[in-house]
């Protein structure tokens, strides 16, 4: 599913999920995801939310529903194409970036460079970096997919050992 940019009409809501990682939340409007915080501190989720939207999601489980089935299925090891709806705003390279990461197939993981090459800056690999630490929605958008030339892990916003628990889950093979 391609990525635009977001909306920001209407009233956004969140929900908790259990993951095996730790508590992870989220938060959708009308038109999709806005939202994934692995680990997170509800008051400080929800004052993110306020920041980056100008205004507090409100909590209703029901309207994750979707979200919820998906992660159940990636937390399970079984491989899910997690192609649900974003709103998400970002620069122009980010909304690449993205689009790219989310073209990169569950089991499988690419460098850097390449999602530099097909986000259209071949030379820009660090971007790609800046760009992954930025995504809003990780697991949705597989950020942790993205590892070094070398094949080593790289950074992760979430954490490293987040990271690798993630390509765990994916049977992804990586050094370091």
């Amino acid at each position: 599913m391609k990525i635009e940019s977001a909306d920001g009409k209407g009233p956004l809501w969140y929900a908790l999920y259990p993951s095996p990682l730790g508590d992870i939340f989220i938060a959708a409007g009308s038109a999709g995801v806005t939202d994934l915080s692995i680990r997170a501190n509800e008051a400080a989720f929800l004052e993110r939310m306020e920041g980056r939207h100008g205004a507090a999601p409100l909590s209703r489980r029901s309207s994750l529903t979707r979200v919820f089935d998906g992660l159940d299925r990636y937390f399970s090891a079984r491989p899910v194409a997690l192609d649900l709806p974003v709103d998400l705003s970002g620069t122009p390279f980010e909304i690449k970036v993205w689009n790219v990461l989310r073209s990169i197939p569950w089991g499988v993981a690419r460098s850097y460079g390449w999602v530099a090459g097909r986000a259209g800056n071949g030379r820009g690999a660090r971007a790609v970096g800046g760009a992954c630490g930025a995504n809003p929605v990780p697991i949705i958008i597989p950020c942790h997919r993205v590892l070094r030339a070398d094949g080593s892990l790289g950074g992760y916003t979430g954490g490293e050992d987040i990271k690798r628990a993630l390509l765990k889950i994916e049977g992804v093979e990586f050094s370091g």
